[in-house]
């Protein structure tokens, strides 16, 4: 529901750079299941139906939240010429300090109970990229 971003740039040399992002969220929305039912088919076996003929029960729509999001993201930046054209080299660590952040929730109706597993977002992701403006 709410996003907040902080972004801080500092020029350690005349070529090197470095950038820091740190963003939070209040947790995103998702519509919880408020139960499951089965339902069955006349001259139709269960085992042909999709998911054996059990169906959810949906809530109102995003009736529940993920917990609050954060995450620290860390670029460095080199700049200099590749033969005259402006070129910049840059390292970068997405979510440096590890938090996993919630993408999606999973529900497994072959288990009685069901079963819930939560999908979570990439690890520590470093990338490397390199620029040339012409």
């Amino acid at each position: 529901r709410h996003d907040f971003t902080a972004v801080a740039i500092y020029e350690l040399t005349d070529k090197w750079e470095m950038s820091v992002s740190w963003l939070f969220h209040t947790g995103q929305g998702f519509t919880q299941p408020l139960g499951i039912y089965t339902t069955r088919y006349a001259f139709l076996p269960p085992e042909f139906s999709p998911d054996d003929g059990r169906t959810f029960l949906p809530g109102t729509r995003n009736n529940y939240r993920f917990p609050l999001d954060h995450r620290l993201d860390i670029t460095f930046t080199y700049q200099h010429r590749f033969f005259s054209l402006p070129a910049r080299v840059n390292i970068s660590i997405y979510n440096a300090y590890n938090r996993r952040s919630y993408w999606q929730r999973n529900i497994n109706t072959n288990e009685n109970p069901a079963e819930i597993s939560d999908l979570k977002l990439l690890p520590i992701v470093p990338l490397l990229s390199y620029e040339v403006h012409f």
